[in-house]
């Protein structure tokens, strides 16, 4: 019987959420109340061809459009269906075979058919897309000599691979990467425009006249398997522009930096505008808010050299990154007096130096009875003030310090005082980031960009009648980034000391009733080094590709071993070894993505040692 009324209440539940419930139809005429698409053929994946429908249903026309609201997950509304009308589905055919054309299938073919039950519309699409044109060769025919050496030298970087389908997305990302490679190579003025992709699918059995029979079939042959798979040549051409300096070779002349720019400006104003000149650059500002040295190593061209587009924009990222300017833009001006020579502008907004934060945050915890001592039923209330100075020495080192004050209330307290109060706490940090890494450091770990860090705080925590505790930590060390975006943390300095005192009989007593928790009250020093490493990569050499990502971090940190070694604290030094890893993976479709982690970690005490309670996972 149980059975039954569970089969009955599934049979029930799946009739529900197939149902459509329809309002304001369209009266006395045909209407539209859903789509299918169906796409037969192609080489794809599972993963690729859902992402291939879901792009073909893109390309659904407005007036073909079914829109669905979702209630309850089981009931489904279409309020005011559209009109029926052919033209509309046709002209979503069409889109559907534009778009298989876009993805290398050029014989690719879409139709529909229509099935009306009272004067509700179901409209099914088939796509057919046959086998998808490969690329045989690519050719590049850019006739100037420079334009043509820089193409073959980059071209083991192409996205248009022999064997491959051509994609519109593909002969796009080829001529953007041999635009930003001419960019790169002193031709600024150099645009997508100037370049033109040409294909030739010529088969040679229908330009080739042989007396040999053999001959003959053999290209017959050939042009059957032609028929079957597809292929195309490729030639990249150049298309000569009316402008004619689009074509020529810029070098840097002058560099000028705006420090604090106004929009009213004007370069050569000496009588508002200050000027420091040195090999590199011209400063100008009205008032000295940052020294020579700070541009100095976040600007990356210099006069004389070939303009070169990537470090155009290295420049911006590196001057933007400081945090010091709300505006960064570079103008590139032709330079009037001398040919192929372009003047540099930098003109940059100043950003408030001081940025003050503050926020009040509630809370409320329940223990348990073992822990009933600790606390009983708390609420808690914390203020947070943070003060930010951008602009330290005007080399753009930036100051923080943070400031919380907190207070939790007990109402149910026992203590001898009846206080409410059951604990206050105040905490003290601050933390001062240098840009910019010493360039031994940078060929040492081959990094790209990189800042150094120092870390310092102190906080005080008092439950009344029950304990007091301290707790003080320092590290300084650096951050950085190398080519392939890897991140590094590298702490060398790394310490930490926790200091218990004040203990109520009560507590102690608690402690000796509950031995567990004498791992998470105690007091303990630990110094020595640490290290961190993390990386993703991303799927970015096929676009058209579903996406996919996967990270990967690693830390590892030691108390003990180098700084340990100093004869410091001896009593409370602790001695371990502690790493751990983690490794993500993500694959991310049109509606929905998939996402595994796994996460692995260790502590290893030495030397007869305890990990301290601030290390324990």
């Amino acid at each position: 019987m149980n059975a039954f009324r569970f089969k009955n209440i599934v049979f029930l539940l799946l009739l529900v959420s197939s149902c459509t419930i329809i309002r304001k139809a369209p009266k006395n005429k045909p209407y539209l109340v859903a789509n299918s698409i169906e796409l037969v053929g192609g080489t794809f994946t599972k993963a690729e061809r859902q992402s291939v429908i879901q792009r073909l249903t893109n390309q659904l026309d407005d007036s073909s459009k079914v829109k669905t609201k979702d209630a309850f997950f089981i009931l489904h509304f279409l309020k005011h269906p559209v009109a029926y009308d052919t033209g509309y589905s046709s002209l979503s055919a069409f889109n559907m075979q534009t778009s298989m054309y876009h993805l290398g299938y050029y014989n690719a073919k879409a139709s529909y058919t229509q099935d009306t039950v009272n004067r509700k519309v179901r409209v099914k699409y088939k796509v057919i897309a046959g086998k998808p044109t490969l690329i045989d060769t690519l050719r590049y025919r850019l006739k100037k000599q420079d334009f043509q050496q820089i193409a073959l030298a980059s071209k083991n970087q192409t996205y248009l691979v022999e064997n491959t389908p051509v994609t519109k997305i593909a002969v796009l990302a080829e001529i953007g990467r041999l635009v930003d490679s001419f960019r790169n190579n002193g031709y600024y003025k150099f645009t997508a425009a100037e370049l033109r992709m040409r294909g030739d699918s010529s088969i040679a059995a229908l330009t080739s006249i042989s007396d040999d029979p053999f001959e003959q079939l053999r290209l017959l042959n050939e042009a059957q398997l032609k028929k079957d798979s597809p292929t195309v040549k490729l030639a990249l051409d150049l298309n000569p522009p009316e402008d004619s300096t689009k074509l020529n070779k810029y070098f840097i002349n002058k560099i000028y930096i705006l420090s604090d720019y106004r929009p009213d400006d004007l370069l050569n104003d000496t009588a508002n505008l200050t000027q420091r000149t040195t090999p590199n650059f011209i400063h100008r500002y009205h008032e000295r808010l940052f020294r020579n040295s700070l541009l100095a190593r976040n600007i990356t061209m210099l006069p004389g050299n070939v303009y070169r587009q990537d470090e155009y924009f290295k420049t911006i990222s590196n001057l933007t990154k400081l945090g010091v300017w709300k505006s960064v833009n570079i103008r590139v001006v032709e330079n009037v007096n001398e040919t192929n020579k372009v003047d540099l502008i930098i003109e940059l907004i100043p950003s408030r130096k001081f940025l003050f934060e503050n926020s009040l945050e509630a809370s409320y915890s329940s223990t348990s009875n073992t822990t009933q001592a600790l606390g009983g039923n708390l609420f808690g209330l914390s203020a947070n003030f943070s003060l930010k100075n951008k602009n330290i020495a005007k080399q753009a080192i930036s100051m923080t310090h943070n400031l919380r004050l907190g207070v939790e209330l007990n109402k149910a307290s026992r203590t001898a005082s009846n206080s409410i109060i059951f604990s206050n706490e105040i905490s003290y940090t601050n933390t001062v980031l240098k840009p910019g890494l010493s360039p031994k450091t940078m060929k040492f770990f081959r990094l790209k960009s990189g800042d150094s860090f120092i870390n310092s705080g102190f906080s005080y925590n008092k439950r009344l009648n029950l304990f007091s505790l301290q707790s003080v930590n320092l590290n300084a060390g650096f951050a950085g980034l190398d080519k392939k975006n890897h991140s590094y943390v590298f702490r060398v300095l790394n310490a930490n000391f926790s200091y218990l005192y004040n203990q109520s009989e009560t507590f102690k007593k608690l402690l000796i009733d509950n031995p567990f928790l004498r791992y998470s009250y105690n007091t303990a020093f630990t110094i020595g080094t640490a290290f961190s490493y993390a990386s993703t990569f991303r799927n970015l050499k096929h676009p058209s590709s579903l996406s996919k990502e996967r990270g990967f971090k690693f830390n590892i940190e030691e108390s003990g071993l180098t700084w340990g070694s100093l004869p410091i604290f001896k009593k409370y030094k602790r001695r371990y070894i502690k790493l751990d890893t983690e490794y993500k993976y993500t694959v991310t479709k049109a509606k929905s993505a998939i996402a595994f982690r796994a996460f692995a970690g260790v502590g290893i005490p030495l030397f007869n040692d305890s990990l301290p309670f601030f290390k324990q996972f």
